[in-house]
């Protein structure tokens, strides 16, 4: 049977060190005894990254066990018994509120592209240009008339800053604001024509950040052994008496090293240290992350605070190098990187302490005191890990979350990264080129709108790239991570859910209730809105790829729209029309006032005209990319189909996976999220 404490008892007869963190089997000791044989049976990859996942620097076992691969040496922790395979996926599906559009092979140039450098053009000469461009003759000017019906309870915040988030009211009466209309058809627009993909743009260029200690048997594990681990040689006496030899042991160590982030006229550097284990007091129960500081001493105490009962030691941070010339730099962008990282949870290194904390860093004159220098204004311990005297990462304890080597970016085609000028640009506007000719108003509410009572919602997720089983394109049975050659998925839309007017609230007596968080007060379903898109001298084709959005129904698809907050709880559902309206260039300037007031000669249309130029135009230049863009385009309406809520289980398939629920391991197993058109099937 096991002990109080089976991991600390087991790691002393093995005489191997604890690991951080570890998942905690049934029955201990039987499962430590199977995890520490001398070999470890699971498979392991070969001919990646220096010699491969099982060539690494490990030598006969593959990784970096030696013998028997994982962190354990020999055996590791991770290691499994003969034969063993990883334990048992499930077999359920994934689900989520949310799928993706899949991404053109080739951004569709604009007809203002022109093949042009825009961005290297002289500036007088690109208006020149661009003057020109606008002015032809052709060219349309008018107005689109949205009427917008909500299908599910719709919230737009005020950005109030009470207990209560109101819906954006600045007249007194709810409004859809125009800035909502115009990004969520902007973004439409990018994906019916083609679009491009920049940084800074389209997407939050960064590099991600990870940690797998516990994921047993996953090539993720593997791959953050290969970072982080080595192994070194520790002797032992191995036998009784006269008989006893000395042997050498493997035993697995963090590769990062400890010193103190210090920040230097607002430049951050690291200064290298020592690192000293120190026993966990029996009545320290180190529940949470911390750090203890002996300032008198000139160190720190780093204290990790995950899985109480299996840790016993910390460690201590001193005899630091505080020499200028021996401080190691921090990049500006390893720090942004950091920030970014919204999985870490609440202990942030570059934060100072919370109300009610102890302090995490040194600042002002006690970081000049601990550093024995007047230039540090902030100075914490950290583990980090450095290459040609730079750091490329930092954490707090030895096995901290590090980054990605590549980036966002690296998974976007190349392709779409380009400077080509694409409908988005030439319509919205281009911030460095020229401004929009499209202007959105609001839409105000027709008649009354019934406002449901302030209630606090279920946590509204934000999007979580990290989980790269759902956001990259997989192609096999091992999820592929953010350091694969896997693609990303596409653009990121949600399914449309029948949310009644009570679904999206949360039940203080079942939900945790997340600090800070305000009550809303959505609009029920029913409500209608009216607006308008005002455009000017705009080519047909350009008008063509505004109208696409509002064509792209077919064969019986309902297509509707989600827009404002809470779309993964089945908020913001809508369905949108539009009418065109031209004007009549000839007969405004016939006279251009009347009764005093500007004439506008406005004439109703079709818009076929311009839907068969931009369609002929997006066709010629799709090229061998067709076939994959109507795919594309099935996808999307797919997803903005509102015929899909009717089918069965949908609010179950469509619902996000719980990622601390045991009933439900989905999350924890990596399941693979089906493509759109796979999913609704």
């Amino acid at each position: 049977m096991a002990n109080d404490n089976p991991w600390a008892e087991a790691a002393k007869r093995y005489k191997l060190e604890l690991p951080e963190e570890k998942e905690k089997p049934k029955d201990w000791d039987a499962a430590y005894e199977k995890y520490a044989k001398a070999e470890s049976r699971r498979p392991r990859r070969g001919g990646e990254r220096s010699g491969g996942y099982g060539g690494g620097r490990g030598n006969q076992g593959g990784g970096y066990g030696r013998q028997g691969g994982g962190y354990g040496g020999h055996g590791g922790y991770r290691g499994q018994d003969d034969g063993a395979s990883p334990r048992p996926k499930t077999t359920e599906p994934a689900s989520a509120p949310y799928n993706f559009v899949s991404l053109p092979e080739a951004i569709v140039p604009a007809p203002l592209d022109q093949g042009l450098d825009w961005h290297k053009m002289d500036e007088k000469e690109r208006l020149r240009l661009y003057r020109k461009y606008v002015c032809a003759d052709g060219a349309k000017s008018g107005r689109i008339e949205l009427s917008l019906e909500t299908l599910t309870p719709l919230f737009i915040g005020s950005g109030s800053s009470g207990d209560t988030n109101e819906f954006f009211s600045p007249t007194g009466e709810p409004i859809v604001p125009g800035s909502t209309l115009r990004g969520f058809i902007k973004h439409m627009v990018r994906m019916v024509s083609g679009g491009a993909m920049r940084p800074g743009a389209e997407f939050t260029e960064r590099h991600l950040y990870f940690r797998a200690i516990v994921e047993q048997g996953s090539n993720l594990a593997d791959y953050y052994e290969e970072r982080m681990v080595e192994i070194i040689k520790v002797p032992r006496r191995k036998g009784e008496g006269n008989k006893a030899v000395e042997v050498e042991e493997d035993r697995p160590v963090s590769k990062a090293t400890p010193g103190f982030l210090i920040r230097v006229r607002g430049k951050y550097y690291v200064c290298p240290a020592d690192k000293k284990r120190v026993l966990i007091p029996p009545s320290d129960p180190q529940i949470k992350a911390r750090i203890d500081w002996d300032e008198k001493e000139h160190s720190a105490d780093v204290i990790t605070g995950k899985s109480p009962n299996e840790k016993k030691v910390y460690y201590r941070i001193q005899n630091a190098d505080w020499k200028p010339e021996h401080r190691l730099p921090v990049p500006k962008s390893v720090l942004e990187d950091y920030r970014e990282d919204k999985s870490r949870g609440r202990f942030n290194l570059l934060q100072t302490a919370r109300p009610n904390e102890k302090p995490r860093a040194l600042t002002g004159g006690r970081a000049q005191r601990f550093a024995n220098s007047k230039d540090v204004d902030f100075c914490v311990p950290c583990f980090y890990m450095a290459e040609d005297g730079v750091v490329q990462h930092f954490g707090h304890g030895r096995y901290y979350r590090i980054p990605y080597e590549k980036s966002i970016a690296d998974h976007v085609p190349a392709a779409l990264q380009k400077d080509t000028i694409d409908f988005v640009d030439a319509i919205f506007g281009c911030k460095a080129l020229w401004a929009g000719r499209v202007i959105f108003e609001d839409a105000v509410l027709q008649g009354a709108a019934n406002q449901l009572a302030p209630s606090r919602s279920h946590p509204l997720m934000t999007p979580n790239p990290t989980s790269f089983q759902l956001y990259l394109k997989q192609t096999g049975k091992e999820p592929q991570h953010w350091d694969s050659a896997a693609p990303i998925r596409g653009y990121k839309l949600y399914w449309h859910q029948k949310a009644s007017a009570d679904s999206w609230r949360l039940d203080p007596e079942r939900d945790r209730v997340v600090k800070g968080t305000q009550e809303i007060r959505p609009i029920a379903a029913g409500a209608r809105f009216s607006g308008s898109i005002r455009f000017k001298n705009l080519r047909s084709e350009e008008l063509g790829a505004l109208l696409e959005v509002f064509s792209l129904g077919a064969d019986g698809e309902d297509i509707c729209f989600k827009i404002g907050q809470g779309k993964s709880l089945g908020l913001g559902s809508v369905r949108l029309k539009a009418r065109l309206l031209l004007e009549d260039t000839e007969e405004q300037f016939a006279g251009l006032f009347t009764d005093g007031a500007w004439r506008e000669s406005l004439e109703e249309s079709t818009g076929e005209e311009c839907l068969a130029a931009f369609r002929q135009w997006r066709e010629e230049h799709l090229g061998e990319g067709k076939e994959a863009f109507e795919k594309s385009m099935k996808e999307l309406r797919c997803l903005l189909d509102w015929n899909k809520t009717s089918l069965p289980k949908w609010q179950e398939k469509t619902a996000m996976m719980r990622i601390g629920d045991r009933s439900d391991t989905r999350f924890k197993d990596r399941v693979i999220l089906k493509s759109a058109l796979d999913f609704a099937r």
